[in-house]
């Protein structure tokens, strides 16, 4: 495992010991001190409202109604999104580096009666999914946190998984946050203390790191693996840009077209 992949689970184990809802809406409510029931049904009422505007984005791009039979989601989390998912899906997948992320998203769903899912860590997930395909798989505000050198490849993994027809939906980060020494600084120990003093926070307090990527290598990547219409969504959180990139895969070396 590279250096930078050990100190990002690093960081995502240490983010979901303590702030893990946290970690994944960076909203006050949501830190550990406060999180009492109310905040945690709004936590997972945010999910489900992402979930219900994302098929409707799916529905008007394909034309007619869309529901999941087999659903991937990478960077699960707690299950923000993957347990509204397990509520309309036949199955559903998530993945995440954290292995206290996914012992929480297995508690969320099988909490509200559900039992249709798997839950696999990052550095295992593709050698467990060898021979399976999925006709839906989603990754929102989750290749920010990582390194594009780390992510790119990801991506063309997850491409490789996506059924014929099937239909892709990621979201990336392409402008806004960090400048260079900032996304300098985060990629170590010393610097994301420094960091977290700049901005006004205790030193020791787990940085959650921020990456852009570069659309020309991301969208080469897509074509690539057969992405077919792409329709492109922009994104504004707190400053930081990004892209909702919505696509159905054909087949290697497809003619891709853009919609807007």
């Amino acid at each position: 495992m590279a250096a930078s992949s050990r100190y990002s689970r690093k960081v995502w184990e240490r983010l979901a010991r303590d702030e893990a809802y946290f970690a994944v809406l960076t909203e006050q409510k949501f830190r550990r001190r406060g999180l009492d029931q109310g905040a945690r049904t709004a936590f997972f009422e945010t999910g489900a409202r992402d979930i219900e505007s994302f098929l409707e984005m799916i529905e008007g791009y394909v034309g007619a109604p869309f529901r999941p039979g087999r659903a991937l989601e990478y960077g699960c989390g707690v299950g923000r999104l993957l347990l509204p998912l397990a509520r309309i899906a036949d199955e559903v997948t998530g993945v995440d580096i954290s292995g206290r992320m996914l012992e929480e998203a297995s508690g969320n769903l099988r909490e509200q009666g559900l039992e249709n899912f798997r839950l696999f860590p990052a550095d295992s997930a593709f050698g467990e999914m060898r021979d399976e395909y999925f006709d839906l798989i989603l990754s929102y505000i989750v290749f920010q946190h990582i390194p594009p050198k780390e992510g790119l490849p990801i991506l063309a993994k997850l491409m490789r998984r996506i059924d014929e027809g099937g239909i892709g939906l990621i979201h990336l980060m392409i402008g806004g946050g960090l400048g260079r020494l900032g996304r300098f600084l985060q990629g170590n120990f010393l610097g994301s203390r420094l960091l977290n003093i700049l901005n006004g926070r205790k030193s020791g307090e787990p940085l959650i790191p921020m990456y852009r990527y570069p659309m020309n290598r991301v969208l080469e990547i897509l074509y690539e693996g057969g992405a077919h219409v792409l329709h492109l969504q922009l994104t504004n959180h707190g400053g930081e840009r990004g892209v909702i990139l919505l696509f159905e895969k054909s087949g290697p070396g497809s003619s891709a077209e853009l919609r807007d």
